[in-house]
């Protein structure tokens, strides 16, 4: 990554790269607008500081699920193994 880093600041169109992201972002109009929006706020702000602080300097790992149905009113479920943790 450090090898990467340095050749992409070494390049004499990087400005250009950078304005480019910079002014899609900035465009409402531009169909890439929430990808350059993701890439400048990630780079600045990049989530990760924030789980850190959370649990006391320690990485986190978050899962939510959500929309859990019945199997038998949806067909299409997946069928598995049945863990007992008794």
């Amino acid at each position: 990554m450090i090898e990467m880093k340095q050749r992409f600041l070494a390049r004499r169109d990087t400005p250009a790269v950078i304005n480019s992201i910079f002014n899609a972002a900035m465009d409402d109009d531009h169909k890439n607008q929430a990808a350059a929006w993701k890439l400048i706020v990630e780079r600045i702000l990049p989530v990760s500081a924030f789980d850190k602080d959370k649990m006391g300097g320690r990485p986190t790992v978050n899962i939510t699920i959500s929309g859990v149905t019945d199997t038998t009113i949806n067909p299409e479920a997946i069928e598995g193994e049945v863990i007992d943790y008794e």
